[in-house]
Order: structure tokens, then C-alpha cells, then sequence
């Protein structure tokens, strides 16, 4: 748990111990090594288990032979031999993979502990994968065996915790919590059973909830724990003590993570009350001395540190003894003690590769040579262990020093990329890519020319293991539309609404829904067969000089990083990188929101602010003159338009350069790949009236919808006709969509936000991404339409997002509310603009600089900068507009007339 320590693995042992006994298949000499694997003398068993696989022929299938290797997979795991283990059960898998007869129950127990062996191992991303194998088989087949079914939903809430996917690990909580009202009725006569799982689901929530952390929900289910201690000491249930001392630990977690220190303390304290002794005693020594790291008392850390490790003298438990070592070794230098510290960093390593290492021999290590582990407190290991070679190399002023530091944070960022499943960022995941960013982009700030192509490296290195969420959708859906297959996007759309609609309603296998998703299916095929799927050759891989060569001379992208620490900023030319460290990120934030709660009050004066964060995020020595800008802010940068920083002179950004968003430089590269194909009529614009539903009416939506159709000549949908399904079925007609209408912002979850159409039909966030939407501009001019929760590693989740993930080449939306009056004003000078053929950032640009023009009351930042764009910027053309419409009706009237003159002649011919 937590960057120092895992969830105790001792607890999933318990659980292998509740799952290992199944039906025998009658063999006597598995029957003599059954006898001492019961009994816990795992190298009597081995032998003896080795003799009976020996009597199968090599290329035997059954059930017999599959159990002996899940059995000695058992046996080599309690040994610690876990790549033996793993080896060995996944022979068993094989063999039940391929008998027709096989054991369902028994495949399922070898995924769960081939599951538990690959996290022993550090292979944290295949474990999960095993585990939810396991739960399929059970909980297809075997759901009345509440054993099975406890321990694989405390192992998958365990794997994703440990993970830090804690919305997955809900999932499974709350299927858990579902399947134990069915278990416990069923459990209600035997009061022992129903002692022992009420414990074990007790215990898994109490897990969960302090990893949340939800204080009050923990402490009332501890509370219900507790109370049956008595009861199980009396009932002599063996092994069921440990889920109160594991509880115990979590909780203590959860006060450490919180800060209340004392707390945790007492907490772990309270483990002595229930038995703490060996393992746990470990546990204990070692979460204090967390604790005590946390709160800054080297010495109290470093004398629990070393209680601790006396544990590992006789026992080995995976990457747990290097967790507490490169902890000891932090605390050696931080007490003085610098040669003991570097002695200890090599002995981890030389533990870690099974190969004795000299320090010195640090920075010959490679990611080859660490061994394809990759779970968080393998990472963990490497960022703590590069943090204390780079204060050591600081304190000796010796640059080799920082060399090798630079090459473990570079270890760590390899080890993250493997271990990252390309999904969801969740809080731990972003902590580790902020740690490990950190440490690369500060020794490369202070050293710039310690490394050789050191700041392209480092940033490569650094974007791979950024948020894929979304990205491979987002390329899928260009790719799909650079096919031109327009009418089967279209179609696509809507039957994904429609199965969506059809799931929803809890319909599961009516001949409809069935029928729907074949479609669907075959669409899907047709449109990849079209599509160009030489787009791109590495989707998920990352190279800044792609970047460089597809700039143009005037373009300039500002990436700007802020890490746990420290504010850092990118700059990047066709020619040249640029690298700055921009100062603390508690700085840099007070900064931010004290400019933020300014502009969104024009009777309050913004300039000094303003100027303040320009000399923060625009540093000397980034050649902004004359620079079309591309921004890609961060986390609470997101929150500020920059347009709105003034220089020394008082001059606003906006007075001095175009500036546009982009989400991420992914997201860049891709957009500047993307051939434009799309061929559709101009504008579409939506107005809803809201009168009599639940939201309010929009004073001037009407008029503002009506007045961009008059400027470009669009197709304007107002009242009864803006609904939800038009607008999806012209995502594939129009190349510009105007939006004046309302829309939610869902803060605890970015899914459920939405945009409100006639009738109070909503589009929600999760719909929108979902479908594809290839038009060239989407304008929200709703209030707050790009603002959204701020998640882990992706940013403001508002829905320009939404509209990027579904294809739209390029979004404007707002980061706060504004008057429809003044919304409607800069509209007016935007797309007029668009109309005369400028860039969409200089059309946007422009038009603001005419609004503060001919508003002399109204040039607070307030009423003009909330609406920014995103994505592509180039103009948008009327290629065909005007005769397009008359071609088709040409073309169409050829087509049948083609087909009356081949009709008529066929029957003359007959006659």
C-alpha cells in the first residue's frame, strides 16, 4: 500500500490455503505428497509431487496431470520459486485449455494462482488479467461456492487497488457486497461458515474503504469486525486472526495517508492487542517506519527500518524486503551515514538481479538486467533509490553521480511503461509519472549538458508513459474518418445509441438487440476495409522531432509540466528544443487561482496577476515573438486562458500572438496528420427552447443560432427542431457545428456530463465519445463547456474533450459562464472571420480584439476570454458550397434516368 508498502500478499496466501483442495483423481503417490503439502512441509511435498508428474506420458491431457502442476506450482509458490510456480500451472492451463473434458473449477484456481505467482514475480499488469479469468469460470459455473467466490473478489479488489484503478476495484466491491446477501442466506444454519465469511468480506471492505480513504464508512466497519474477535478466538477458526491484523494495517494506511500521523501510529500499535508476532510484527515495525519518514524523524524511521528487516533474514517475500531497504537507504543518508547508504543501494540491486553489483557498478544497469519486473514498489524502488543517489551526487558535487541518477529515473519510466496497461490514469499511477518527471526534467534543467541528447530523450521517454485513455479511440475514429464512408459513420451512430438504448432498458437477449449489434459489427468491418490504416505506425509511441518536422517556421508548442514538486515548461521549434524550470508547484499554483478568481469577477482588477503568472509561464529566453502559440497546459493550468497574461507592457497575450489548446502532444501530431477528407455541407446550428422543461430559457440562443446560419449561409435547427437526434444524424453532413445551448458539468463523475437538447434530451459525455463525429469545428458557446473534473494524468474532462475523443478536428468552448449577450457579440466577429478565410486561432483571436474595441465598458477578461479554441487551427473551407447540393441532384437524376434507359431496353429485348 502506499509509495512504500503493498497490501499484504500474506492475506492472498490465506486465500490460496481456503481455494488448493479439490476432488481427487485417485493417484497414490499424489495422495503421499497430498499428506505433507496438508501439513505444511512444501519440501517433502515437492519431491514426492515431482515423482508423480513423472508417471504421466509427456503428451498426456487430464484432469490428473493438470492438478499434480497446479499442486507444484502451489508448492514451488510457498517455496518461493514463483518462476517455477508460474511455469508450472501454466502447463496446467494448457493441458485444461485443451482437453474437451477439463475441469472448469480447476482451470479457474490455476488463473488465480498464476495470478498471485505473477504478483509475487512483479508482473502486476498479467495478474489481473488471471484473476478475472478466474472470477469468469467461477461465477459462471460455480457461484454457490462461497469460498471460491470470496477469495477471487478479495484477490481482484486487491489487484486493483494495488494497481490504483480504485473505480474497477469499486466494481468489484460492490459486486462483492451484491453476492453476499445471496451467500450469507444460504450460509445462515452453519454459524461457523457464516462467522468466517462475515470476517472475510468485513475485512475486504475495510481494505477498500481506507484506500478511498472514506474515514467514517472504515472506522463503522471495523467497528462491526472487532465485535466478532471474541468470537472467533472461541470458535479456535484457524488463520482468521490475520484479516483483523490486515485491517488494522489498512487503517493505519489510511491515517498516514491523511497525515494524522498519531493516528496511524496508534493504530498500528493496536496490532499487539490481536497477536502481532513475525509477519505482522514486520508489518507493524515496517508502517511505523513510514510513518515516521513521513513525519520527518529519520532516526525513529531508521531503528523500525531495521526492526523490520530482521523478518527478511529468514524469509523473502517479493520486492518487500528492497521496499524497506531503499527506505533504510534513504534514512542512512539522510543521518550522516553516506558510504553505509551507498552500500546498501548496491546490496538491493544485487538482490533485485540475483548478481553481487558494486555501486560503482550502478550505471551499468539497463532495464535487460531488471528482469521484467514492473509492479509499484519495484518502481517505487527505483524512484526512491535514484531520489538518494541524486541528493548524495548533489552533496559530493560529483556529476557521475547525477549521471546515474538520471539513468534510474530513466529505469523507473521503462518499468512504468510496462507495468501501465495503456488505460484509465488513476491517483497512483499519476504520482509515479509526476515522480519519475520530476526527477528527469530537474537534473535536466540543472544539467543540460550532462546527458547527450539528453532533453529529447528524457521528454520522449516521459510523453510514452503519459495517459493513453482515449487516444487509441481518438486515432481509431480519424483513421475511420479519412475513409470517407460517411453514410456508414452515420449509420453507425445511430445503432450505437440505439444497442446503448436497448442495454440500458435491461433488455439482454431479445432477437433485436441481437440483431442490432451484427449490424453493428458489420458496419464496424466496412468501415476499416475503407479506412486508410497506414495513419499512423506506432499509435501509442511517441518522438519529439515527429513534432519538430511538422511545425511550420511562426509555430511554437509550450508544453508546460507540472509535476508533485516543481513547474517545468517545453518548448518546441522546427529547430530547437527549449527546457525551463519555472519554480515550485505550491508557487505556481497560489499563482494560478489567485489570477482564476480575478478573471471571473470583472469588478476585480486582474493586471498584476496577470503579469505576475506571465513572468512565471513565459520565462526570458522563450522566442514567443511573432509565434503562432500552441498551448498544452496541465493539470490547473488548464483552468487560465492565456491569452489573458500580460507582458511588462501591459500588452495581453491576445494583443501579441494567435494562441490555440491542444490536450496533449499526441493529440497534436495526430490532428497535423490528419488529411482532410471530409466533404459535407457548412454549418449546422442548434438553438432548443427551454421553455416549460426544467431548465431555464437562454435569452438570445435563438437569435445567436439564427445569425451564424445567416453569416455562413448554414442550416439553422431552432426550438423543436434542435434535438438530440438530429444533431447525431447530422454529425456526418456538416462541416461546422454551433451549439447555443445548455449544458451540465458532472464534477464527481466527467462521464455524466452532458449537453441539453430539445425536451431536456440529454448527450451525455460517455454517448459523445462514443460515436464519431468527423466535422472540422464544433462551437459550444453553453458557459463552463470546457471546465470539468480534474483527473489524474488527462486534465479538465469537460466536454470539448469529449468532442476531441469523438474525431472533431478542432472545438471552442468556455472555462467559465458568460453573458449570452456578450456571447453572442463575439460569435458574430468570430465567424465572420472564419467567413473571410482566416485561421480559426487568428479568426478567434481577432474577434476578441474587436469586441474590447467596441465595448469600452466591457474589456475585463471576464466578458471575452472565456472562449478558447482546441485542436486544429488551419481555415475552414467552402469547397463545394453553393453548387454541391445542384451536383447531387444532377448525379442523382443520371443514376435513374441510367437505370429507366437499362430497364427499358431489357424488356424491349424480352419482347
Amino acid at each position: 500500500m502506499g509509495s512504500f508498502w503493498q497490501l499484504s500478499k500474506f492475506i492472498l496466501l490465506l486465500e490460496l490455503l481456503y481455494v488448493i483442495a479439490l476432488p481427487g483423481y485417485g493417484h497414490s503417490d499424489k495422495e503421499n505428497y497430498k499428506q505433507w503439502l496438508d501439513a505444511g512441509e512444501y519440501d517433502k511435498a515437492l519431491g514426492l509431487a515431482l515423482d508423480s508428474l513423472e508417471l504421466f506420458p509427456i503428451d498426456e491431457i487430464s484432469n490428473e496431470k493438470a492438478e499434480v502442476l497446479k499442486d507444484l506450482g502451489y508448492i514451488y509458490s510457498a517455496l518461493n520459486n514463483f518462476a517455477k510456480s508460474s511455469d508450472h500451472i501454466l502447463q496446467a492451463i494448457e493441458i485444461l485449455n485443451e482437453f474437451p473434458g477439463a475441469d472448469l473449477n480447476l482451470l479457474a484456481l490455476c488463473h488465480n494462482n498464476l495470478a498471485y505467482a505473477y504478483d509475487w514475480m512483479g508482473y502486476s499488469n498479467r495478474c489481473i488479467d488471471h484473476y478475472e479469468k478466474a472470477f469468469e469460470l467461477w461465477s459462471n459455473n460455480y457461484s454457490d461456492d462461497y469460498w471460491n467466490m470470496a477469495t477471487i473478489f478479495n484477490n481482484l479488489r486487491d489487484a486493483f487497488v494495488q494497481y490504483g484503478d480504485l473505480k474497477r476495484g469499486r466494481y468489484y466491491m460492490d459486486k462483492f457486497a451484491e453476492y453476499t446477501d445471496h451467500a450469507k442466506q444460504n450460509l445462515i444454519e452453519d454459524e461457523l461458515d457464516l462467522l468466517d465469511y462475515d470476517v472475510r468480506f468485513l475485512f475486504s471492505q475495510v481494505t477498500f474503504l481506507s484506500n478511498i480513504p472514506e474515514e467514517k464508512a472504515v472506522l463503522q466497519r471495523w467497528d462491526e469486525l472487532k465485535v466478532l474477535y471474541p468470537t472467533v478466538k472461541r470458535s479456535k477458526l484457524t488463520g482468521l486472526e490475520a484479516y483483523f491484523l490486515a485491517s488494522l494495517e489498512n487503517i493505519g494506511f489510511m491515517y498516514k495517508t491523511m497525515g494524522k500521523y498519531d493516528l496511524a501510529l496508534s493504530f498500528y500499535d493496536e496490532m499487539k492487542s490481536y497477536g502481532a508476532k513475525d509477519f505482522f510484527e514486520m508489518k507493524m515495525d515496517a508502517n511505523k517506519a513510514i510513518v515516521y519518514y513521513h513525519d520527518k524523524q529519520w532516526h525513529s524511521s531508521l531503528s523500525h527500518c531495521n526492526k523490520a528487516l530482521r523478518y527478511f533474514e529468514k524469509n523473502k517475500f517479493g520486492v518487500s524486503e528492497l521496499v524497506l531497504k531503499v527506505l533504510k537507504a534513504e534514512m542512512l543518508f539522510r543521518t550522516g551515514e553516506v558510504d553505509e547508504s551507498k552500500v546498501l543501494l548496491a546490496d538491493i540491486y544485487g538482490l533485485w538481479t540475483a548478481n553481487p553489483i558494486g555501486f560503482s557498478e550502478l550505471r551499468s544497469l539497463d532495464i535487460l538486467s531488471l528482469q521484467g519486473k514492473n509492479n509499484i514498489g519495484y518502481i517505487d524502488v527505483l524512484i526512491k533509490s535514484a531520489n538518494t543517489i541524486y541528493e548524495i551526487g548533489l552533496l559530493e558535487n560529483d556529476n557521475s553521480l547525477i549521471q546515474i541518477a538520471y539513468n534510474f529515473y530513466t529505469l523507473a519510466s521503462q518499468t512504468f511503461e510496462a507495468f501501465y496497461l495503456k488505460g484509465a490514469y488513476n491517483p497512483q499511477l499519476a504520482q509515479k509519472q509526476s515522480q519519475i518527471s520530476d526527477g528527469l526534467l530537474t537534473i535536466l534543467t540543472t544539467n543540460p549538458n550532462l546527458i547527450e541528447n539528453g532533453i529529447m530523450m528524457g521528454v520522449n521517454q516521459i510523453e510514452r508513459n503519459e495517459s493513453q485513455q482515449f487516444v487509441k479511440e481518438f486515432l481509431s475514429k480519424n483513421i475511420q474518418n479519412l475513409s470517407g464512408s460517411f453514410e456508414l459513420i452515420r449509420q453507425k451512430n445511430d445503432l450505437i445509441l440505439t444497442v446503448k438504448g436497448l442495454e440500458d432498458s435491461g433488455v439482454e437477449a431479445s432477437e433485436d438487440l441481437i440483431m442490432y449489434r451484427l449490424l453493428l459489427d458489420s458496419i464496424e468491418d466496412q468501415i476499416g476495409k475503407d479506412g486508410f490504416m497506414g495513419y499512423a505506425n506506432d499509435p501509442l509511441g511517441f518522438d519529439i522531432s515527429r513534432i519538430q518536422q511538422m511545425l511550420k517556421a511562426n509555430e511554437l508548442v509550450l508544453k508546460y509540466y507540472l509535476t508533485d514538486k516543481n513547474g517545468f515548461l517545453l518548448g518546441v521549434e522546427g529547430e530547437k528544443i527549449h527546457l525551463f524550470h519555472l519554480g515550485e508547484r505550491d508557487v505556481i499554483l497560489k499563482e494560478i487561482f489567485g489570477l482564476k478568481e480575478k478573471l471571473i469577477d470583472p469588478k476585480l482588477d486582474f493586471k498584476a496577476e496577470s503579469k505576475v503568472l506571465f513572468r512565471r509561464l513565459i520565462p526570458d529566453g522563450m522566442p514567443i515573438l511573432g509565434k503562432k502559440l500552441v498551448i498544452i497546459p496541465h493539470a490547473e493550468l488548464s483552468y487560465i486562458p492565456f491569452e489573458t497574461l500580460m507582458d511588462a507592457e501591459s500588452n495581453h497575450l491576445l494583443q501579441t500572438n494567435p494562441v490555440s489548446y491542444s490536450y496533449s502532444l499526441k493529440f497534436f501530431e495526430y490532428r497535423n496528420m490528419r488529411e482532410k477528407k471530409f466533404d459535407g455541407d457548412f454549418l449546422a446550428s442548434y438553438a432548443p427552447a427551454y421553455d416549460g422543461s426544467g431548465y431555464s430559457s437562454i435569452k438570445n440562443n435563438r437569435k445567436e443560432a439564427s445569425l451564424v446560419g445567416n453569416i455562413l449561409g448554414g442550416s439553422v435547427f431552432l426550438n423543436t427542431d434542435a434535438t438530440k437526434k438530429t444533431f447525431i444524424s447530422n454529425m456526418t453532413q456538416f462541416k461546422i457545428h454551433h451549439l447555443a445551448l445548455h449544458a451540465e458539468q458532472d464534477d464527481f463523475s466527467f462521464e455524466n456530463s452532458a449537453l441539453v437538447f430539445s425536451g431536456d434530451e440529454k448527450l451525455f459525455f460517455h454517448e459523445l465519445y462514443n460515436l464519431h463525429f468527423p466535422a472540422d469545428l464544433v462551437v459550444l458557446s453553453a458557459c463552463n463547456t470546457g471546465v470539468g473534473s480534474l483527473e489524474p494524468g488527462l486534465g479538465l474532462m469537460g466536454l470539448g474533450r469529449a468532442l476531441t475523443y469523438s474525431g472533431v478536428g478542432a472545438s471552442v468552448y468556455s472555462l467559465w459562464p458568460v453573458s449570452d449577450k456578450e456571447t453572442s457579440v463575439l460569435m458574430e466577429y468570430f465567424y465572420q472571420y472564419l467567413k473571410n478565410g482566416f485561421p480559426k486561432d487568428e479568426a478567434l483571436r481577432l474577434a476578441k480584439i474587436d469586441f474590447v474595441k467596441h465595448n469600452s465598458l466591457k474589456t475585463h477578461p471576464y466578458f471575452w476570454a472565456g472562449f478558447v479554441l482546441n485542436g486544429d487551427t488551419s481555415e475552414v473551407t467552402e469547397a463545394n458550397f453553393g453548387y454541391r447540393p445542384y451536383l447531387f441532384a444532377i448525379f442523382s437524376a443520371f443514376v435513374m434516368f441510367a437505370v429507366f434507359w437499362f430497364w427499358k431496353k431489357g424488356v424491349e429485348n424480352r419482347n
